[in-house]
């Protein structure tokens, strides 16, 4: 779905965030993305790690750019770029290097998430 209007920057952190996509922390001083804008009648923000960041531009970058994807890849919507990944790798044949590489981003993701879960947790 595309926004009616949609503002993307990046940010500086000067507090503790959450990332959108991996629900880790984007700590004081990290780098990330800040988008907000209108969906479907709907003010939304998202605010994304440079992890996620480079992950989100992997999938819409490489994966959409090869003959193997189909055309529905490279489109994405914040919060779901892990479940995307993880689809989408499943699908690339070995020995391309890509499926490795769109692995990699997931665990990743799942990583920076996990640390997170575990220190709200403790």
């Amino acid at each position: 779905m595309n926004p009616e209007f949609h503002n993307e920057t990046h940010r500086i952190a000067r507090k503790r965030h959450t990332c959108t996509e991996c629900r880790g922390y984007i700590e004081p001083g990290d780098r990330y993305e800040f988008v907000s804008g209108l969906w479907d009648g709907d003010v939304s923000t998202y605010k994304t790690c440079a992890h996620c960041e480079a992950a989100r531009d992997f999938y819409v970058n490489k994966l959409n750019s090869t003959e193997m994807r189909d055309a529905e890849y490279g489109a994405y919507c914040y919060s779901e770029v892990r479940c995307d990944l993880e689809e989408a790798a499943t699908e690339i044949p070995s020995g391309t290097g890509l499926k490795f590489r769109a692995y990699r981003h997931v665990v990743g993701m799942r990583r920076r998430g996990g640390a997170a879960r575990a220190e709200r947790a403790a």
